[in-house]
């Protein structure tokens, strides 16, 4: 049976309305697991630049990473591992980077994640110190930098996940964004590993609601439609 001249309104509207309003982009706008292809056991990472050869791609479906492969980070000077190319962050409402990170070996309090920092333009800042051993968070960054607990420990850690969201009401105009971690431990064996790596854009709240009740009325009129 033929839907009504009603709900063939509705379902019209409906669609003009998700159509015609200012939506900002959701989604994985960048993300790297160091993954082969592209990348190469044992070689550098592809899409990053790292001071010294002690940074490499390896092997590691057993360890708790995500896929098969993660980024090794060797110790003995401070490592930084900076994005070659800018994400577009164009018209998005927020941003939330994410990464998981392992210690293998004890880390004294002078070690650690020196700095998670962002580049909106104007000079990287500094997002994120974990020094000791890694503690993870989900927390969100409006200018000041935060400084996890610093706990020297002998332990190693598995993957620890940090989650940082970022408002555009702090980035503002900018429309592109490079990332840089730097690492520090003082002796080369103290090693760590990267893994799954991704800026996703989150969707406003009003986004979310208009989609919600678009799809909820076209369910309706597809079922009044039977």
């Amino acid at each position: 049976m033929n839907p009504s001249p009603y709900i063939s309104k509705i379902i019209t509207a409906t669609l003009i309305c998700l159509s015609c309003a200012n939506l900002s982009p959701a989604g994985i706008l960048f993300q790297d697991g160091f993954e082969s292809p592209p990348e190469t056991v044992g070689a550098a990472p592809s899409l990053w630049t790292a001071n010294g050869t002690g940074v490499n791609v390896v092997a590691d479906v057993l360890n708790g990473g995500v896929g098969a492969n993660s980024l090794l980070v060797r110790g003995g000077v401070e490592r930084r591992l900076e994005l070659d190319a800018p994400i577009n962050i164009e018209d998005t409402n927020s941003l939330t980077i994410s990464w998981i990170w392992r210690q293998n070996n004890s880390f004294e309090a002078s070690d650690g994640l020196k700095g998670f920092a962002v580049d909106f333009g104007n000079g990287y800042e500094t997002v994120l110190v974990d020094m000791g051993v890694a503690n993870g968070t989900n927390t969100s960054y409006d200018g000041t930098t935060i400084t996890l607990e610093n706990d020297p420990g002998n332990i190693a850690t598995p993957f620890i996940s940090y989650s940082v969201t970022i408002d555009s009401s702090y980035y503002t105009s900018a429309t592109t964004m490079k990332l840089r971690y730097t690492t520090y431990s003082g002796v080369d064996a103290e090693t760590s590993n990267f893994d799954n790596i991704t800026v996703t854009a989150v969707p406003e709240a009003e986004t979310l609601g208009l989609l919600l009740m678009g799809f909820t009325i076209l369910i309706f009129a597809r079922r009044k439609a039977k």
